[in-house]
């Protein structure tokens, strides 16, 4: 019934509507703008008047992108936005990334924030990458370059990006992930003051400490009923570290303010709330209590059961796809193919949970650590050592990795997060130091019905690297059969 409605509101875009919006569909820089600001208006109106789905004239949409810089703070504005129970067709399209200007480092071409059932399809998304001069910024590094194509955001629910080919983007090419243009987050926005020079240990004890401040009590009443909050800066990005270390611990107690537990968690990722926890005291570590201000506790709106779906991902840098958060989360038949980053996640980085990776090839993609896919991705160990919530429940099934290389650990996978499973999936002539194919040092993590054939880990530390975590009650299970053909040892625990 619905493909049903979608047909019966679908619409065909004429060249004729294309001038009358004064879009060009023939690559012109000069039109760059107007092509943009057309698309959106055209989008707009015929969302306006039920049109379900549009259809492009085949051509090369170059649009342009734009930015507020305050202070040297960088956001991007006026980005195309689908709306809700709409479907943009590109219809064999190229959608080409005017250059971006020298200055800038911070761009997107459309995004689907905060909508249901939106969708972009059928077409190519091509970057800048190999035209914009990257001498002055850090190309690769997420503080220095996040131009990218687009995003699912905000609250979103049941949209999706699908057969398209993303190439040459030297940002984060694809995103999930927090809201651009909508309001995205639920707090009380009393900021976290009275910080004591003390720790609290998991009996509820203050320990007093050089180099550790914790918050006085933060009233949770209103945010009952959600279950996940995040402590930051308000918008604040997993770059922007506050005090001296990416590691934060949470505090929980009763209405009464009887202690309950600590949960050890990151800087901006969520954390799951107590069911009866009334309120919280966050620490934070720090040498010097001025770099603690302006930080909150908040709920932010993610994307929920979306989809990304038939895509090929060619010739990106610093990550093509990075799913950092949502719950739910499907990347199905996708090919990430010269895929680069010089941090972690070449390819695919997953730092959410509650995602499934399916039928997708990864062929020549390279990282620092799991060139293929980096599932965790937070490089400090007590981030891993407790009941944080980054990068776990994420199964990888029925996917190829072939000739993808990390500088460090994991040549094709790096796990570090908990309760993840890797299944029916195939390992060739990937190489890293350290677990040439797979690098696992979370917990619970399971490999099963895989074949490892050829694979190189120059250090001799394993084509399938178990290491083991921090703590005793932590387990590994390595399920056969697995087929293990390796230049150096199949494992070293």
């Amino acid at each position: 019934k619905k493909e049903e409605i979608i047909r019966a509101y679908t619409h065909y875009v004429t060249d004729s509507e294309l001038e009358e919006y004064g879009i060009s569909k023939d690559d012109n820089c000069e039109k760059a703008h107007a092509t943009k600001t057309g698309l959106q208006k055209l989008i707009n109106e015929l969302s306006d008047k039920g049109i379900r789905k549009c259809v492009l004239p085949k051509g090369t949409y170059r649009i342009d992108s734009e930015y507020n810089d305050v202070n040297g703070t960088q956001t991007v504005k006026n980005v195309i936005n689908i709306p809700s129970n709409f479907i943009l067709d590109l219809n064999g399209s190229i959608l080409k990334q005017d250059t971006t200007p020298h200055k800038q480092s911070r761009a997107l071409m459309f995004s689907i924030d905060n909508a249901y059932d939106a969708h972009v399809t059928n077409g190519i998304i091509e970057g800048d990458y190999g035209e914009r001069d990257l001498t002055p910024l850090e190309s690769g590094n997420p503080s220095g370059e996040q131009v990218g194509c687009g995003i699912i955001a905000g609250g979103s629910k049941y949209s999706s990006f699908d057969n398209l080919v993303v190439r040459k983007f030297s940002g984060y090419a694809m995103s999930v992930g927090l809201g651009i243009n909508s309001d995205h987050a639920k707090s009380n926005w009393k900021e976290l003051t009275d910080w004591k020079s003390i720790d609290i240990d998991d009996n509820g004890n203050e320990i007093d400490s050089c180099n550790k401040f914790t918050s006085d009590y933060n009233d949770l009443s209103a945010f009952e009923g959600i279950d996940t909050l995040r402590t930051g800066k308000y918008l604040g990005y997993q770059f922007s570290q506050d005090g001296d270390d990416w590691i934060v611990k949470y505090h929980f107690y009763d209405s009464n303010k009887n202690y309950l537990k600590t949960i050890v968690g990151h800087q901006y990722r969520p954390f799951v709330k107590p069911e009866n926890a009334a309120y919280l005291r966050v620490t934070y570590i720090s040498s010097d209590v001025t770099k603690l201000k302006s930080l909150y506790v908040y709920h932010m709106y993610t994307p929920v059961n979306c989809v990304i779906k038939d895509i090929a991902f060619e010739d990106t840098r610093t990550c093509a796809l990075n799913p950092c958060q949502g719950n739910n989360i499907l990347i199905e038949n996708c090919t990430f193919i010269n895929c680069s980053a010089i941090e972690e996640g070449g390819a695919l980085g997953l730092s959410h949970n509650n995602m499934d990776v399916k039928n997708c090839k990864f062929i020549n993609n390279t990282a620092l650590k799991g060139a293929g896919i980096m599932i965790g991705g937070i490089n400090h160990t007590g981030a891993i050592d407790g009941d944080n919530t980054h990068g776990h429940n994420i199964t990888v099934d029925n996917c190829y990795f072939e000739n993808n290389n990390a500088t460090l650990e994991g040549g094709a996978v790096h796990i570090s997060g908990d309760n993840n499973t890797v299944t029916n999936s195939q390992f060739y002539y990937n190489e890293a130091p350290e677990g040439g194919a797979v690098h696992i040092t979370g917990d619970n993590a399971t490999v099963i019905d895989s074949v490892f054939d050829d694979n190189l880990a120059h250090d001799g530390k394993g084509a399938l690297r178990l290491r083991r975590a921090h703590r005793p009650d932590r387990r590994v299970r390595e399920d056969a059969p697995l087929r293990q053909h390796h230049r150096y040892g199949p494992q070293e625990p």
